[in-house]
């Protein structure tokens, strides 16, 4: 049988699948998580993308009729620019529907993350899925005005476990300009501090 071809999009939260159907192939939404991007866009599991912004989804992969080069759905949405949005065209129970998307800028935090003792994971009962020592704060930066300080430990990213691992998905999830509650463990207290991402500084 043709092997699978799954596209994990993490700023978009859903998966994209090329399953062959007939004669051909097309590129369909395995997985939509519930508190991401697609499921408020109201994409669903099942939808079949057939363009992308014009671009025509033919067996699975996008054709661009100038450079006639073949890309996937996935690879496509993967290389939409933070901060723009697209048009999709999926069909779904034989209808065709057109559903605009906007990728967020990456949230920025303004933190220098650092690694959680062993000693204070015991203390505090942290799994590995949770646990940033803030090395500092940057003055000025969204962690700071919120009030997060050097020395803080992020336990929790808008409701969501975070380490040091996790947390560029997470931010590339939420994006830049939302608004959440971090929650921190500071002088052995847990507390919850709302915080308002920024925009990564141009470099």
């Amino acid at each position: 049988s043709a092997p699978v071809f799954i596209h994990k999009l993490m700023w978009l939260g859903a998966s994209i699948q090329r399953q062959s159907e007939g004669e051909s192939f097309v590129a369909r939404l395995s997985e939509v998580e519930a508190d991401s991007r697609a499921a408020a866009a109201g994409l669903a599991v099942g939808d079949v993308v057939k363009k992308i912004d014009a671009i025509e989804i033919v067996d699975g992969e996008g054709t661009l009729p100038e450079e006639k080069e073949s890309q996937s759905a996935g690879s496509l949405l993967r290389d939409i620019d933070p901060g723009t949005s697209v048009a999709l065209e999926i069909i779904r129970d034989g209808k065709a529907e057109t559903i605009t998307i906007e990728r967020a800028k990456r949230g920025y935090l303004g933190i220098f993350p650092g690694s959680v003792s062993d000693e204070d994971r015991q203390k505090y009962s942290l799994d590995k899925s949770e646990g940033i020592f803030i090395g500092r704060a940057v003055e000025g930066a969204p962690a700071f005005k919120s009030g997060l300080r050097d020395g803080d430990i992020i336990t929790k990213l808008a409701g969501h476990s975070v380490n040091r691992q996790t947390l560029m998905k997470r931010l590339s999830r939420i994006g830049a300009g939302e608004s959440i509650t971090v929650q921190i463990i500071r002088d052995g207290k847990r507390l919850e501090l709302p915080l308002t991402l920024g925009e990564p500084p141009q470099r």
